[in-house]
């Protein structure tokens, strides 16, 4: 048996031999629907943070009046309309990513993420 890769994918090859016909089978060397999934929640993080970015002076005006983390992530998620898993990584975000480079940077990843996805679907 022989085999190729291509694009990420394993190509198993078996030659003719003793009467039997060549065969072409594409196996994954991952889980697909894992990848995609994977892929998809990187995503929905990635849209969260880019909403509380492009919002930065009001988010620290929220989190700045709430009594405790609680109850910084409920208002995280009223307010901005945030997954818990969005808010948790929103009051996770450190400062440094607030600039408008980090920024360009997550929207781009985002737009890398999708890209993939939909090769993957």
């Amino acid at each position: 048996m022989w085999g190729i890769v291509e694009n990420q994918r394993f190509i198993r090859l078996s030659c003719k031999s003793a009467g039997k016909h060549s065969t072409m089978q594409q196996v994954y060397p991952w889980d697909m629907a894992s990848e995609i999934d994977r892929l998809r929640e990187r995503a929905h993080i990635i849209e969260g943070l880019s909403l509380v970015l492009d919002d930065g002076p009001a988010f620290v005006v929220e989190i700045g009046g709430c009594s405790d983390h609680v109850d910084a992530l409920e208002r995280v998620m009223k307010s901005w309309r945030l997954s818990e898993q969005q808010a948790i990584h929103a009051l996770d975000l450190q400062f440094g990513r607030a600039t408008k480079l980090k920024r360009d940077q997550l929207r781009n990843e985002l737009a890398e993420l999708n890209g993939r996805i939909d090769e993957l679907e």
